[in-house]
């Protein structure tokens, strides 16, 4: 949990094979299938709702990575920064749209094993784009729209699927915990993507509703 889980995210999943329990650490990225189609803000989706605050949002942080041990008497910490590979600024700005509705909003984040300042860089992007939201469920009303396009991917129950809000900065892929599906009323159709799988408010093993 302290090395995998609070760094990186993902999950624990356990798994029944030939008679043996194991414990699998699975990624974000490596979990259920992966499905093509985008939601997105304003063109697939027809409402929704969020569980976050978005006056929580930050457009600007400033990556730190594991401390400098040198023989320097100083009374400030140092750290590994971005400084070398990020036209020596120690920042990074988010979306251009975050930052337009919400303004310049700093935080700092650090990563205490991570000693290399691309990977730090990599880290902070991550953080603008994904990492800072993984505690938001989305609760949406979506438009499948493999129904008008076969080349796009049905959505289903499970499925790791992009989702894209410009005006937060988010551009993130997240698994469908939820789904309920009503065949004689498409327009009432909802799906919840969340991050955040160790939410008491998540199940994975909740089932796939159908209503006329």
């Amino acid at each position: 949990m302290e090395n995998l889980i609070s760094v990186h995210g993902g999950v624990l999943r356990l798994r029944h094979e030939n008679g043996t329990l194991y414990l699998d650490y699975v990624n974000l990225n490596e979990y259920g299938n992966y499905c093509n189609q985008v939601i997105r803000l304003g063109d697939n989706i027809m409402d929704y709702t969020e569980n976050f605050n978005a006056e929580g949002v930050k457009t600007v942080v400033i990556p730190l990575g594991a401390k400098i041990d040198d023989d320097t008497e100083s009374e400030f910490e140092r750290r590994v920064d971005i400084t070398s590979v990020n036209n020596n600024k120690n920042y990074l700005i988010g979306a251009s749209a975050a930052v337009e509705n919400y303004g310049y909003i700093w935080t700092t984040v650090t990563y205490d094993s991570i000693t290399d300042p691309a990977n730090l860089k990599t880290m902070g992007q991550t953080y603008l784009r994904e990492t800072q939201f993984e505690r938001a469920t989305f609760n949406l009303s979506a438009v499948d729209l493999s129904a008008v396009d076969s080349s796009i991917d049905t959505i289903d129950f499970g499925d790791r699927v992009p989702i894209q809000a410009e005006m937060f900065g988010l551009d993130a892929t997240y698994p469908i915990v939820e789904m309920t599906m009503k065949p004689q009323k498409p327009e009432d159709e909802r799906i919840v993507m969340s991050a955040n799988l160790r939410s008491k408010k998540v199940t994975l093993t909740g089932r796939v509703t159908s209503s006329g």
